[in-house]
């Protein structure tokens, strides 16, 4: 088996819109996974995952980053190209 693979997530054209109900969706998704693991580390060693904290805050930064990106292109009536992929790589 490989040790390293990518999946394609996203790779297509949408409108403004399309773009925004699909990746806000995956942020907001993101979020509140890490916000739950983050309430579990504080039920089960009572404190919080410093580290989840911090990624928590940098994902809410770049989704609001996208919000305004998002905004633009709606205001300008403007395609978007999105390209995602996942790499996974197993470690041992």
């Amino acid at each position: 088996m490989q040790k390293v693979d990518t999946f394609s997530l996203i790779r297509n054209e949408f409108e403004a819109e399309e773009a925004k109900e699909v990746l806000l969706s995956l942020y907001t998704t993101k979020i509140q996974f890490n916000k739950l693991k983050n309430l579990s580390s504080h039920i089960r060693y009572n404190h919080s995952d410093t580290e989840l904290l911090g990624r928590i805050e940098e994902l809410e930064a770049n989704r609001e980053k996208l919000v305004k990106f998002l905004a633009y292109a709606k205001e300008n009536k403007l395609k978007l190209h999105i390209q995602s992929d996942i790499k996974i790589e197993i470690i041992e």
